[in-house]
């Protein structure tokens, strides 16, 4: 396992856990749960943030199904997968 994929590995197995698991409490918390919208825009982006950082590396350095190496300019990075979160 390469240096990237050891940090999003931690990241995914800690911070990503924790900010996840508070937002998936608030959803439960909802009288309507299917509620997604803007209610917790905070958090989202929260992980949208954090995550990004570990995603641009992954891409950069090739290592996704792809096979292939990405040049990814981080400001370019409001892609609409990552708004959608």
């Amino acid at each position: 396992m390469n240096k990237f994929v050891a940090a999003f590995d931690q990241w995914i197995r800690s911070s990503f856990v924790e900010i996840n698991t508070e937002l998936e409490e608030r959803y439960f918390a909802q009288e309507d749960r299917a509620a997604t919208g803007n209610a917790n825009d905070t958090i989202k982006q929260t992980l949208v943030e954090e995550g990004r950082v570990y995603i641009i590396d992954l891409l950069q350095e090739g290592n996704t199904d792809e096979g292939k190496r990405m040049e990814v300019n981080p400001r370019d990075c409001d892609t609409p997968l990552l708004q959608q979160v």
